[in-house]
C-alpha cells in the first residue's frame, strides 16, 4: 500500500501538520512513515517496526521448536540454492553430511552457533554453511564447514585456507623484519673489546 498524507492537529497549539502514513499489514493500524524500516530500492517494509520485530521473534521461536535436523536441512537447502545459482560443479550437499559435521560451534573461532536471525542486527552467531575451497567453483559436497556469520563475513569471497596462508605469510614477514631490526640494533661483540 502506498503512503497517504494525513493531517494531524496538535492539541496544545492547534497547529495542523501533514504527515505521510501507511497501513501496517501486521497490526492493521495507520502508522507514520518513520515507523517503518527501509527496504530495497527506496521502499519500506510492509510491517511497522514493532510488528516487524514481533514477526521475526515468532519466526525464531518457531525455528527453535523444530528438531535440529530440520533446522540443518533448511541451511542445506539454502546452500544448495546458492550452489545452483553459482552453477557450481559437483553434486549437491546432503543433510546427513551436514548433520555429521555439526558441532554447534564455529569451525574458525569456536563460537557457539544458533539459527536465530534478527533483522537490522549483525547476527554474528548465525550458523552458516560455507565452502572451504572455492577453486574450480566446486559445490558444497565434501567441501563445506560450519561458520558463524562474523567469520563468514570476515572471510568474504576468499578461501578459508588461503586466508590462513596469507595470515601466516604476514606474520612470518613481520617476524623476520623484527629479527632483522633486532640484529641491526644489537651491539656486535667485537666493538666492546678493548684493543691490546
Amino acid at each position: 500500500m502506498p503512503f497517504q498524507t494525513h493531517l494531524f492537529i496538535d492539541p496544545n497549539t492547534l497547529a495542523v501538520s501533514a504527515r505521510r502514513c501507511k497501513r501496517c499489514i501486521g497490526c492493521k493500524k495507520i502508522v507514520l512513515a518513520s515507523n517503518f524500516h527501509r527496504a530495497v530500492r527506496g521502499k519500506v517494509t510492509s510491517r511497522c517496526k514493532a510488528c516487524y520485530s514481533t514477526y521475526h521473534a515468532e519466526k525464531n521461536e518457531k525455528m527453535r521448536s523444530l528438531p535440529l535436523r530440520d533446522r540443518i536441512e533448511l541451511s542445506v537447502n539454502r546452500a544448495n540454492r546458492r550452489s545452483r545459482l553459482r552453477k557450481s560443479v559437483g553434486p549437491p550437499l546432503n543433510v546427513d553430511d551436514a548433520v555429521a559435521k555439526w558441532t554447534g560451534k564455529c569451525s574458525n573461532c569456536d563460537h557457539d552457533l544458533t539459527f536465530d536471525w534478527w533483522p537490522r542486527q549483525p547476527n554474528d552467531d548465525l550458523a552458516i554453511i560455507d565452502r572451504v575451497s572455492t577453486r574450480e567453483n566446486r559445490s558444497y559436497h565434501q567441501n563445506f564447514t560450519w561458520l558463524c556469520n562474523a567469520c563468514n563475513s570476515e572471510k568474504g569471497g576468499f578461501d578459508l585456507c588461503e586466508q590462513k596462508d596469507r595470515e601466516i605469510e604476514v606474520l612470518q614477514r613481520k617476524l623476520s623484519q623484527a629479527r632483522k631490526r633486532a640484529r641491526e640494533e644489537s651491539i656486535p661483540y667485537a666493538s666492546i673489546l678493548h684493543p691490546v
